[in-house]
């Protein structure tokens, strides 16, 4: 017993409940019936809820837009948006502010607008247009109180590379330095204060560059490479001091075998590939995080046009305390393995994943109808992870340990 103390602290504790098993995301409601599946659409959050519109359906440019409230997994029907139907356009929110903005309309015509959403009363105000070229598919990021829009493919019909500040106090734009990097459309670009990040996408090539743009001397840095193929038209966002990049097509410009998920740290300058969305890659979805979860909604696969929402939390360790009544122990009974033993029920299933959801182990378990089961971490490296164990009464555990 005092071995295993050595190394591994436990804390018992109720899972949160309804998590895919294999991938560690949860599946929502789509999109109501009248919604059309689309890519392309313009997603960001206000107030606690998300929203999605605009985009591409099998036929049509799209207007609509819908509020989903995540406390009762339901949509809204809201307003057109009132700058007409288009798509490969793009959105964010910024300290509870909503825009949205660009993209090409019914009429061909590539756009330079910029709009602000309200929801308290579900409409959208037109701020200054960027006097820049109109453009899809641009970068469209936010940071110390200013939206800043580049690159896309613009009315020209060429990639660009030009960047734009906008004051969301002043409603003024103002040129910035070029991104230094090649010209390009459909890029990943997140903001982590004081500095918005922007890199791969489509230019001569699929790209797997990254570069960080520091507003207070208007000059770029590049910073490491994505440690894998290039990719572009996916989704991303920003979320406690970390940009994430979602989904997407490889450097073939083709769709990839999973919805491949990278974190990237700026402190350390470095990447992290976390728990890939279920089912393979998507061209042109949408993503917007409320909390601390993502929701990640439409695009295409390799089959058809989506409406579906899934949902990755990050605070997977928000559990609740389990009586003591259940009387489940864990024991070691070497530095490598083990015992999980329960007084109560059978236990039917263990999988362990990584804090970041990622599955490590499933289901190895010789007698499924036991109450004790022996678990394996010789080959787990040093860190956190999480021990899912569901019972005959489908009761479903968790136990955190750390293995030094």
């Amino acid at each position: 017993m005092h071995q295993y103390y050595k190394f591994v602290s436990i804390l018992l504790s109720l899972m949160i409940s309804g998590y895919n098993s294999a991938q560690g995301w949860k599946i929502l409601k789509s999109l109501p019936d009248s919604a059309s599946e689309r890519h392309h659409p313009v997603t960001f959050a206000q107030d606690g809820f998300g929203f999605v519109g605009l985009g591409s359906s099998p036929t049509d440019f799209l207007e609509d837009f819908y509020r989903y409230n995540p406390a009762k997994d339901e949509w809204t029907g809201l307003r057109k948006f009132p700058g007409g139907p288009r798509t490969l356009a793009i959105g964010l929110n910024y300290n509870n502010k909503a825009f949205a903005g660009f993209g090409v309309d019914s009429n061909g015509t590539y756009k330079s607008d910029l709009w602000e959403y309200y929801n308290n009363t579900d409409t959208w105000v037109m701020r200054d247009s960027c006097p820049c070229e109109g453009r899809i598919h641009p970068a469209l990021v936010a940071v110390n109180n200013k939206i800043f829009v580049g690159l896309g493919f613009g009315a020209t019909f060429m990639n660009l590379n030009d960047w734009w500040e906008y004051s969301i106090d002043s409603n003024k734009w103002r040129r910035m330095a070029d991104f230094p990097g090649s010209a390009r459309h459909h890029p990943y670009q997140f903001g982590i204060e004081p500095y918005a990040y922007v890199g791969m996408g489509h230019g001569e090539m699929i790209y797997n560059d990254l570069y960080r743009f520091d507003p207070s001397n208007n000059s770029w840095k590049e910073m490491l490479v994505l440690p894998d193929e290039g990719r572009v038209a996916g989704t991303q966002f920003n979320f406690n001091g970390k940009g994430y990049i979602l989904s997407g097509q490889g450097d073939d410009h083709g769709y990839m075998d999973e919805g491949e998920f990278y974190e990237y740290d700026p402190i350390g300058n470095s990447w992290k590939q976390l728990t890939p969305h279920p089912g393979g890659s998507r061209w042109a979805p949408g993503s917007f995080m409320i909390d601390d979860k993502v929701y990640f909604t439409c695009g295409e696969d390799e089959i058809s046009y989506k409406k579906d929402l899934m949902m990755y939390d990050f605070d997977i360790l928000k559990t609740k305390q389990i009586n003591d009544e259940e009387n489940i122990s864990i024991h070691s009974i070497s530095d490598d393995h083990i015992i999980i033993q329960s007084k109560s029920s059978k236990i039917k299933s263990i999988n362990v994943y990584q804090v970041d959801g990622k599955l490590v182990l499933d289901n190895r378990i010789k007698d499924k109808s036991s109450n004790s089961a022996e678990i394996d971490i010789s080959q787990f490296i040093s860190g956190v992870y999480i021990i899912k164990l569901e019972d005959d009464h489908n009761r479903t555990y968790a136990y955190k340990i750390s293995k030094k």
